[in-house]
Parts: C-alpha cells; structure tokens; sequence
C-alpha cells in the first residue's frame, strides 16, 4: 500500500506536515479530557441520585443504565485519547488503492467526511471541497507525509463500522502534499506564506462569526417588533429573507471577501480551489 520515495519533505512541506501532526495530537488530547470530564460527572450523577434522591425503582434503573453507558464511553474516550502516539514520518510517502469515503451523520452540525485507503486514513488540506471526492470509489495514488500511529490498546473491536479501522494500533494516516494537478502545498505555501492555513482559518472564523452576529441581531429585532405588536408573518418573511440574503452574498463573494480580510498577501482573482495547486496570484489586468 505504501512506497516510500528516497526524498525527504522539503521545508515548507515539513512545517505543513508538524503543523498537522500537533492538531491530530491537540485532538487526541481533548478527546481524552472529555472523556474524563464525562467520565466524572457521570460517576458524580449515579452518587446523587442514590444518596440524595428517592426515584421509582424503574426510573431509577433507567437512569442509572444511561448513566453507566456514558461513563463507560467516557473512559473509552480516555484510553483512545491518551494511549495513541503519533510519529511523523519525515521521508515522502506514496500511498495507491482505493479511495473510501464514509459520512458520519451529526444531527447538531455538520456531518464528519472520513477518507481512507485500505487502512490509511486520509488528512486533506483545509477545504479541499470536491477535489476530495473525484476519486471516490477508484483506485488512486496521493503523494504525502505519513503519520504512523501506535497505541498500547486494540479498540478496534468496538462496533464503529468503516471507520472502526482507525482504532487498529498499527494504523496510520497520511498528510496529502501532493494531489494530480489540484494539490501541491509547497507551491501554495510559497507563494502565499507558510502561514496561509493559520490565516485562512482566521479569515473563515471572522467572516462566520461577522454572519452569525448579523443573523442574531436580525433575529433579535425581529423579536423586539413583535413584542411591540407588529406583524408576525411579515416579521418572519423579513427575518429569514434578511439571512439569506446576506448568507447568498457573503458565498458569492469569497474571492473579494478572503482579499479584504487578509492583506499579508495579493490573492488576485484566485479562490482557495486554485491556490492548493499551488497556482500564482493573477490579477484582473494580467
């Protein structure tokens, strides 16, 4: 599955690939304390109940069945969080089979996209978007850094279905570097800065969190016309209107939007899609 190539990631590609290894680790690392918090209150949950309340025998064994159930998850996601070693691989890496996607459904947010091959889980740069899905279901080769995983506890038993592969300890995962003709990082990050992906996540947190607080404040006076009796119907035509709106124009204009928030470096006309093949800043007049 692997060919390692007699070539060592150059400086870019290194401070790419440690970046991403130390937010796996971070990861791994959260997971663990909220295990443990989930753990703890939990335990402290069962202790109350029996020494502080007097429940019906059957609500009680409920309660107590749930509660167990989470403590139980909570020590799993400690021992996976804090047994796992990660070690970054410095020698390029070539990894070919067959690229899977699994989706794991969040009824709370976004849905979680897992990509493997074989059992290589599959690290694309930040918001890849469908350069990420033109392979799925072939037979493909991605060119990167690997991170070998070791752990002194098999989870791999637990029913987790696909993506259960993940808690094998000799499993692995690969930092994509190099991808056809639409990634290269080390392009990318010369021509925008080893930077760009620490900037480009700031750029997205300011322009959500910019869109979020407008939506709250629509809503909020939205709120404030009908406690002083206007029309609820027209309200909520305007509220939701208003947030589209807004939404629409803030994705059609991403290029404008990405340039006017980060002036470290000149975009041009080209998107985020572009600049991961490593494509020069064009201006409108070139």
């Amino acid at each position: 599955m692997f060919e390692s190539q007699d070539e060592h990631l150059d400086h870019r590609e290194l401070y790419y690939a440690m970046k991403m290894t130390k937010s796996q680790g971070r990861k791994l690392r959260a997971l663990a304390i909220w295990g443990v918090i989930t753990t703890v209150v939990s335990a402290v949950f069962i202790w109350f109940i029996h020494t502080h309340m007097y429940l019906e025998s059957l609500t009680t064994l409920i309660i107590d069945l749930t509660l167990l159930v989470l403590v139980v998850s909570g020590v799993l996601m400690t021992v996976f969080g804090w047994s796992r070693k990660l070690q970054l691989n410095k020698q390029r890496q070539t990894v070919t089979g067959e690229l899977e996607k699994f989706i794991s459904e969040n009824q709370n947010g976004a849905n979680k996209e897992t990509y493997f091959i074989d059992d290589c889980q599959i690290l694309w740069p930040m918001e890849a978007g469908d350069i990420r899905d033109q392979d799925v279901g072939h037979e493909t080769s991605i060119s990167g850094a690997r991170i070998d995983v070791t752990s002194a506890v098999d989870l791999s038993f637990l029913p987790t279905g696909e993506t259960g592969r993940m808690l094998k300890p000799g499993s692995s995962l690969l930092i994509v570097l190099d991808y056809k003709k639409d990634i290269h990082i080390s392009k990318l990050l010369e021509n925008y800065g080893k930077d760009y992906f620490q900037r480009r996540f700031k750029i997205n947190l300011k322009k959500y969190s910019a869109l979020g607080a407008l939506i709250t404040l629509i809503f909020v006076f939205f709120g404030y016309l009908i406690w002083h009796g206007y029309d609820v119907e027209s309200g909520f035509i305007f509220a939701f209107g208003s947030s589209a709106f807004l939404t629409v124009l803030m994705l059609t204009n991403q290029k404008n939007l990405d340039q006017w928030l980060d002036k470290h470096v000149d975009y041009g006309s080209s998107s985020h899609t572009e600049r991961l093949s490593g494509k020069m800043p064009t201006t409108s007049g070139s």
